[in-house]
C-alpha cells in the first residue's frame, strides 16, 4: 500500500456506484460527498504491514459544535460488532468451553428454543448462528433511547415488554439456508454468560479486545458517563442529532461495540496473524482459517462476509446503528484492511465511496463502478411513480413518509430521517435506479396499471404509495 496515494483516494477520489451510460467515473473531494450526503464526521484507518499504518478524522462529532472527530473519537460498529463477538465465541470454543456444533439446548440454562417442527428436523448450533444458518428469527435491532428502560435477554428473546423487537424464535430448518439474524447473536449472549458466568461485556474485554490492544474498546452498554465525551454523537440523515446523542444497545453481540477504526485495525490485524499462524493471542490457527472460510455458502464465514478472487479472501462487515454507519474490509493476501465510521445515518454509502476510491489503489478490495443504461420514458410513465410514499422507520415504531418528486427525467427524494436525498434515473417503467449508492427501486401497480408502492433491492424495504 502506498500511504501517500491512499490518502489522496480518501480525500480527492471518492467515487459514487454507479455511472450514467456515455460518461467517465468522477472522482469528488471528501468534503464535499460529507455536505452532500449530510454527514458531520468520519474516521477512518488503513492496515498495512501489520499495523495501523495511518488513521485521521475528518468533520465534527456534532453537528453545530467544535468538537473535532480524532482517531480517538468512539463510534457505535453497529453489526460489526458480530465478527468481534465471533472472536469470543471462537476463543471458547479454542479453550474447550464451547463446541461448534453441539445443539445449543444442551447447554443454555437461563432460557432455551423453542422446540418445533423446523428444530426436530435440525439443530440450532453456535457454528450455524455465527454463519446466519440457524434458522432464527429478528434481522436487526433499534435500540433504546437513552433514559428508557432496558430490557433483559430475557425479554429480548421473547420479544416481551420492554423489549422493543420481536420473540426470536426459529422458522426455517437450521442449516437449510442463509438469512442474517442479529437475534441468533442475543441467542449466543445467553449462551456464552451460561456457560462462563460471567458479563459477556467484560468476558470480550478479558478474550479479545485486552489481547488485540483494542484499549478504547468496550461491549458496556449504556456507555459509561464517564466517556461520554469521546463519544461521536449520532445524527440522522436530515442532519438532526439523534435524541439523547444515541441509542443504547443491550443486544452486544449483535449491536453493542463502541470502538474507533484503528481499534477495529488492530481487530483485523488479530485475525489475519492468527489466520497467518504468527499469533494465537486470541485464535489459533485452526479456528481463524475457519472463520475466514466458507459455512456452507461462499458469501458466509464465521462472523464475517467473505468474497473471494485472485487477491485471495476478502472478509467484510457493515455496522448500522441509528445515527452511526461503519464498514471494515480486510484482505488475506495482502493483509491489508480498511476501517471508516461515520457519525450520520447516510455515513455507510459514504463510506462505500470513500472505499470505492481505495479501491483504486487497493484492487483486493474488488469493488467497482458500473455502467447503467437510462430509458426514455414519456412523461405520463414518470408522472405516474412520483408521489408521496410511507414506509415503516426501522428504529422507532412509526411510519416514515417521503416524497418522490419529478424533476425533468429523474425523480428526486429530499433528506428523510434514514436516507440522504436521492436521485432517481428510469432503467424501465418499473425499474428505477441512483448512483451513489446503486440502489434500485421496483415498481408495483395495481391490476390496473396504477402504482401501489415499491421495494428497493439493497434493504428489501417496501414502500407504499399513499398521494400523489
Amino acid at each position: 500500500m502506498n500511504l501517500s496515494q491512499a490518502r489522496n483516494a480518501v480525500e480527492n477520489g471518492l467515487l459514487q456506484r454507479v455511472k450514467l451510460a456515455g460518461q467517465s467515473p468522477k472522482a469528488a473531494r471528501l468534503g464535499e460527498r460529507m455536505e452532500a450526503h449530510g454527514t458531520p464526521g468520519l474516521s477512518i484507518a488503513l492496515v498495512n504491514e501489520g499495523e495501523v499504518a495511518w488513521c485521521h478524522g475528518y468533520g465534527v462529532a456534532e453537528i453545530g459544535a467544535s468538537r473535532p472527530v480524532t482517531p480517538e473519537s468512539l463510534f457505535q460498529a453497529g453489526s460489526i460488532s458480530k465478527p468481534v463477538a465471533a472472536a469470543v465465541a471462537l476463543r471458547l470454543v479454542d479453550d474447550g468451553a464451547i463446541d461448534l456444533d453441539r445443539d445449543v439446548n444442551e447447554v443454555l440454562r437461563s432460557w432455551h428454543v423453542p422446540e418445533n417442527e423446523f428444530t426436530r428436523v435440525e439443530r440450532v448450533t453456535v457454528r450455524r448462528i455465527l454463519a446466519h444458518r440457524a434458522g432464527l428469527t429478528v434481522h436487526g435491532f433499534a435500540g433504546y433511547k437513552r433514559g428508557n428502560k432496558i430490557p433483559s435477554l430475557l425479554h429480548i428473546l421473547d420479544g416481551t415488554n420492554p423489549a422493543n423487537s420481536n420473540p426470536i424464535r426459529v422458522d426455517l430448518v437450521p442449516g437449510s439456508a442463509i438469512r442474517y439474524s442479529g437475534g441468533g447473536y442475543v441467542l449466543l449472549q445467553m449462551l456464552i454468560e451460561d456457560v462462563t458466568g460471567r458479563g459477556f461485556a467484560s468476558l470480550a474485554e478479558e478474550l479479545v479486545l485486552r489481547p488485540l490492544g483494542m484499549l478504547l474498546s468496550t461491549f458496556e452498554q449504556p456507555l459509561p458517563e464517564a466517556r461520554h465525551a469521546e463519544a461521536a454523537t449520532a445524527h440522522w440523515a436530515t442532519g438532526e442529532r439523534v435524541p439523547g446523542g444515541w441509542h443504547v444497545y443491550p443486544e452486544l453481540p449483535a449491536a453493542g461495540l463502541w470502538t474507533t477504526p484503528s481499534d477495529l485495525g488492530r481487530f483485523a490485524m488479530g485475525v489475519l496473524d492468527a489466520f497467518a499462524g504468527r499469533s494465537n493471542a486470541v485464535l489459533s490457527q485452526d479456528l481463524a482459517r475457519a472463520m475466514l472460510s466458507p459455512q456452507g455458502d461462499a458469501s458466509r464465514g464465521l462472523g464475517f462476509g467473505l468474497k473471494s478472487s485472485e487477491h485471495g479472501v476478502r472478509f467484510s462487515h457493515g455496522g448500522s446503528n441509528a445515527g452511526y454507519e461503519s464498514w471494515l474490509f480486510g484482505g488475506t493476501e495482502s493483509e491489508e484492511a480498511v476501517i471508516v465510521q461515520t457519525n450520520a445515518a447516510w455515513g455507510d454509502v459514504l463510506g462505500l465511496e470513500v472505499v470505492r476510491g481505495l479501491a483504486l489503489e487497493l484492487p483486493w478490495l474488488g469493488m467497482q463502478c458500473i455502467e447503467r443504461d437510462v430509458a426514455e420514458l414519456t412523461d405520463d410513465e414518470i408522472s405516474a411513480v412520483a408521489g408521496v410514499y410511507e414506509s415503516d422507520d426501522p428504529f422507532e415504531d412509526a411510519t416514515e413518509r417521503f416524497n418522490l418528486r419529478r424533476e425533468g427525467g429523474v425523480l428526486v427524494t429530499p433528506a428523510s430521517k434514514h436516507a440522504g436525498a436521492m436521485r432517481f434515473h428510469p432503467a424501465s417503467r418499473d425499474e428505477w435506479f441512483e448512483c451513489a449508492l446503486g440502489m434500485t427501486l421496483t415498481i408495483h401497480r395495481d391490476q390496473g396499471g396504477a402504482v401501489i408502492g415499491f421495494t428497493d433491492d439493497l434493504w428489501e424495504g417496501e414502500a407504499r404509495r399513499v398521494g400523489r
